[in-house]
């Protein structure tokens, strides 16, 4: 925002002629615009609506790390510590998890917040929400667990892990087939 000429308090409503509504809005549609592009800003200024041009320019690095260290810290804090495995992304149960996807108190386990499309576990069909309380009959409390039991399992040369899941209420076993080649998983992920 340094030599913008914007200033502390500018309200702005319009990006290059894109409606904006929030932060979030605008830190994407500053994102997808190409650096060193012109574009108008749009924002109200002391009661007053003003058009600003403005060349788009990279963001220090600095910045950056610290932008996304925040976000980052920010999911933390609403998520707790994440780990990614077999296409799904899984978190620690906590009250916000619990109010986002309606699971009951007395419900303990991982908590499935993300599973990519395609994915071994999309397949066995695991859903956003879905509550992991065990792998191969071990009780598993924190998303790293998940991770020591399929990583045991792969180690053995096992094909496939059994989970016992909490889904909307419902317990039930989902055999989970698991990847040999764990590149493969991250790839995979990173397609979504």
């Amino acid at each position: 925002a340094e030599g913008s000429g914007l200033t502390e308090g500018d309200i702005i409503y319009s990006w290059d002629g894109e409606e904006i509504s929030d932060t979030r809005s605008l830190q994407r549609s500053v994102a997808r615009t190409t650096v060193g592009k012109p574009v108008k800003l749009k924002i109200i200024r002391d009661g007053k609506e003003m058009t600003i041009p403005l060349t788009t320019g990279e963001m220090a690095s600095e910045e950056k790390a610290e932008g996304d260290d925040k976000e980052r810290s920010e999911r933390r804090r609403e998520f707790g510590e994440r780990e990614r495995v077999e296409g799904m992304e899984l978190a620690p149960l906590n009250n916000d998890v619990r109010s986002r996807f309606r699971i009951s108190e007395d419900v303990e386990g991982v908590v499935v917040l993300r599973v990519s499309r395609n994915s071994i576990a999309a397949r066995a069909g695991i859903r956003s929400g879905t509550v992991i309380l065990r792998v191969n009959q071990n009780r598993v409390k924190d998303p790293s667990d998940v991770l020591e039991e399929i990583e045991a399992a792969r180690n053995e040369g096992r094909a496939s892990v059994l989970l016992l899941v909490n889904i909307r209420g419902n317990t039930v076993h989902i055999p989970l087939r698991i990847r040999q080649d764990v590149e493969e998983d991250e790839k995979e992920d990173n397609r979504d």
